[in-house]
């Protein structure tokens, strides 16, 4: 977990995924970070996928943006990929 602002925050969200076919998950989610005092808070949404290319690999997608940013007010685009290796 990356903090951004402080040790102590709270940190809350939904997820919801959708199992398309044997090899591919769809993935859906809504996050947001505040401090402990309710400052500095950002909310963010993501959706994304799950495809298993085969036993022992899978790759993963999530692209999303921020509502805004508590430090700028602007919205952040966000940009996730990787595989993920099972053994």
């Amino acid at each position: 977990m990356f903090h951004e602002y402080d040790d102590n925050e709270w940190i809350y969200g939904l997820a919801l995924g959708y199992e398309a076919s044997s090899k591919l998950e769809l993935l859906g989610e809504i996050s947001g970070t505040t401090g402990q005092d309710f400052d500095n808070d950002e909310l963010v949404f993501n959706i994304g996928a799950r495809w298993e290319l085969n036993e022992t690999n899978t790759f993963l997608i999530s692209a999303g943006r921020s509502f805004r940013d508590s430090a700028s007010d602007e919205p952040e685009f966000l940009l996730y990929t990787g595989i993920q290796f099972n053994f």
